[in-house]
């Protein structure tokens, strides 16, 4: 079953925005989105990158077009970018939470 709490339960849609951390980046939240369960990219992002520790999901959002409200909340996030990186945003988990919400309400 789903992790109470982790995901919002809304939402018939097939795909998810998620949010991880690294342990090694504080301050630093990845926000993507997949058409698998974000535990598995989370796994396939932490081999991928190789980094020493793997990523943690803090939260995800389910949702149809997960590719259309990624777009927007990077669009909406830019700001916060860090160097140009396409997911890494210096933002807070609450505010990047709100930002996929308020956006998300769209694309459920």
């Amino acid at each position: 079953g789903k992790k109470k709490g982790l995901y919002s339960d809304q939402g018939e849609g097939d795909q998810w925005v998620y949010i991880l951390s690294n342990p090694t980046s504080p301050g630093l939240l990845k926000i993507g989105y997949t058409k698998q369960t974000p535990e598995e990219r989370c796994k396939q992002i932490s081999s991928a990158t190789g980094v020493a520790l793997p990523y943690k999901v803090e939260w995800a959002f389910h949702c149809y077009d997960g590719f259309g409200l990624e777009q927007e909340v990077h669009h909406k996030l830019d700001a916060n970018r860090v160097n140009g990186n396409r997911e890494f945003f210096q933002i807070s988990l609450e505010e990047a939470k709100k930002t996929v919400q308020e956006l998300g309400n769209r694309y459920l």
